[in-house]
Parts: structure tokens; sequence; C-alpha cells
């Protein structure tokens, strides 16, 4: 994406994005949603043994999601009472999110240790790699050159008011989801990391617009920095203007991520607040529309619809 042009805002306002990133950017709460969005409604049970995540933690994650409205939980059992969680409407939504994590684990993920899940079309039953698209023009292959974004000033997509935020998880997680491998994991299912790449998509490139932009310390950016040189995702420039400063450029693996950033904030600006009050507008370039981030299936090229594709792992669960 260009540079985001900006408009008027409130100040200091949590962008629609912002607030879909500190839903997903925990390792947790990420492998929760993998779990209900490909195999169904879970029980407590279910989500201790898959995840190994402890009962407290796990209790927090689940009410959280609650909150924001993207579980439920159904009673299934009345003596003693029994409980299941299920997705509501705006918690299925968030399928188009999870398919683009899904494929660009695939194509950057390079681990040994992950089976690539495969992805079926219903509709035409065959294995698929869904094309991203915009389906405002029914273009597909749209990368981050064709698109542009606009930002309000004052708008910010981190909130970093700790009493909100889980601590970071030290625990490996990043083998339990056989949906999910561990490289997404990683870039992702942490709240610092997933704003600093979002930042790198929004053309803030350095480190103190970093830490202005997303109220984040010196160390933790730092570290996340060093982490995403080191993972090529990122690249170290010097500044034009002073050769000892850098500026931070997200490498191919990097600017890949834009169909997950595109589809989380299509997803938040249709779910979370008001559609009409859009903090941060992707436009598709080649048609100069808003973006509408779809997915089509490469086989048949049919768009792909809620409920209508599974994974040929989770089915056997």
């Amino acid at each position: 994406m260009s540079n985001p042009r900006v408009q008027n805002a409130k100040p200091n306002e949590i962008a629609n994005l912002g607030r879909a990133l500190g839903i997903l950017g925990d390792k947790w709460s990420m492998l929760i949603l993998e779990m209900m969005i490909f195999s169904g409604p879970r029980r407590f049970g279910h989500f201790k043994d898959r995840l190994g995540m402890s009962d407290p933690v796990l209790s927090q994650r689940l009410s959280d999601l609650a909150r924001v409205g993207i579980i439920e939980r159904h009673q299934y059992n009345q003596r003693p009472p029994r409980f299941e969680y299920g997705l509501t409407t705006r918690g299925r939504e968030l399928w188009t999110v999870f398919v683009a994590i899904w494929s660009w684990e695939v194509r950057w993920s390079g681990a040994d240790d992950w089976t690539v899940p495969q992805l079926i079309h219903d509709r035409c039953g065959q294995s698929i790699s869904p094309l991203f698209g915009c389906m405002e023009c029914a273009a597909v292959g749209i990368d981050y050159r064709q698109t542009s974004a606009r930002r309000k000033p004052g708008s910010r997509f981190a909130d970093s008011n700790p009493s909100r935020r889980y601590r970071r998880s030290t625990v490996d997680a990043t083998k339990q989801g056989n949906i999910l491998g561990g490289a997404a994991i990683k870039l992702l299912g942490d709240r610092w990391s997933v704003s600093v790449l979002g930042a790198g998509l929004l053309g803030i490139h350095r480190f103190g617009e970093m830490q202005s932009e997303l109220g984040i310390s010196p160390s933790p950016l730092n570290e996340r920095l060093r982490t995403f040189v080191a993972d090529d995702v990122l690249r170290r420039k010097p500044v034009v203007e002073v050769q000892s400063r850098m500026e931070y450029h997200l490498r191919p693996k990097g600017l890949d991520l834009l169909p997950i950033f595109a589809t989380a904030n299509a997803w938040a600006n249709g779910w979370i607040l008001d559609p009409d009050d859009r903090d941060l507008v992707i436009t598709h370039v080649v048609c100069d529309n808003l973006l509408k981030p779809a997915w089509m299936c490469n086989s048949c090229g049919e768009w792909l619809e809620c409920g209508e594709f599974h994974f040929a792992s989770a089915r056997s669960e």
C-alpha cells in the first residue's frame, strides 16, 4: 500500500483495524478461533486437550472473545451444567482473515514439522489455492502494489493500555494447530508484532514514527524489528538525510501480509463500528473503488462463501 493520506478524526481514536488487531494479536485467541472457524463448536475440554492451555488462561480468552461478541456460550447439559462455545455471525465472518493467514503460511512457512492441510471447496469438491481479489471489480491476484490507504489523522491502530492486554506468552503454541503453522503464530500472535507489521504496510518506516504511532517503548520495538529483519520480513535501509539512522521496509514476505490486514480491516469496519465511520480506507487503485476483499476458487472460478469450504484434516477430528 502507498503511504496513507489522512482526513479529520478524533485525537487518539483507535482505528477499527486497531480494535481487530487487539482481538487477533494473541496466539491463544488465534488458536481458539482457528479451531472454531474450521472445526465447529467446541467444549472447554476440547480446547484444553488440543491447545494445552491452563484453565485460567483458557477461561479468560473465552470470556474476552464472548465479551466482544465473537463467540457465545450454549448450555448442552443441565445437571451438572455444561457448556459449549460457538461462533456468532460476527465471529463466523472472520473466516476471510483465517484463510488469508493460511494462504500466507502455505507460501512462506517453509517449516518441516507442519503438514499443510488441504483446503477443499465444497461447491466444486477440489483442493484449492484461493486467489485474493476485489469483489467490487472481480479482479484477482491483487497485491500491495495495487492498493492505497487513506487514514484519518490522530487515529491509531494499537491500544497500549496494558490493563486491557495479555502478558506475552512464552509457551510454544505453534505446533498444536493443524490448520495454522508456527510462522503465522510467531508473526501475528502478539499485539506488538502485529502492530509493527501493520505500521509497515501503512508506510511507517522509522523507529520514532513507530514509537509515536504505536505507543510502544524502545525495548520491545527493538526486539521485534531485530526478529523481523532476521526472519526476512523487514529490511534495514539507511535514511537518506542521516545515513547513521535506519528505516525498516517490508520484504516480499512481509508485503504478502496485505490480504491478512485487508480482510481484518474489512471485517472490523463491518462488525466492530459503523461501516460509514471508516477510519482506514483501502482502495483498489485499478478500479478506483473501496477494496472489497474476497477469495476466489482457483478451480471453478467462484467466490468462496462462509460455510462452503473445509480443511481435509479438520473433518476427521
